[in-house]
């Protein structure tokens, strides 16, 4: 599967770059991670998680009898909730990652 190739291919390269932020987060007090590289790897995978869904809608539209704005309700509930994992995953403050502003990701999606 491509996605996954790509995915073991990024990894070497990404992992290192996040972790080290990760640390830095750490340092600054904003982040409480024990593991940096083991979570810089679960925030990458969650990122790639969070990319499927939105490359689906993107690429194919809504499924059969759901309408875009469902749609893009739906996909605004996930960002949520990835928003408030990687808080989570990472120790962070709650609300202090944000992903994508509604409006920004409603903006892809504007029919021409």
């Amino acid at each position: 599967m491509l996605r996954t190739k790509i995915l073991a291919a990024t990894m070497p390269i990404v992992v290192p770059q996040l972790a080290k932020i990760i640390r830095q987060g750490n340092a600054e007090g904003v982040y409480d991670v024990a593991y940096p590289e083991e979570c810089a790897e679960i925030v990458l995978e969650m990122g790639q998680g969070l990319a499927l869904p939105i490359a689906n809608l993107l690429l194919h539209g809504p499924p059969a009898g759901v309408t875009l704005d469902a749609a893009l309700q739906a996909l605004e509930r996930r960002m949520l909730a990835y928003e408030r994992s990687m808080e989570r995953v990472l120790g962070a403050a709650p609300g202090s990652i944000s992903i994508l502003a509604p409006a920004q990701l409603r903006a892809w999606f504007v029919e021409t």
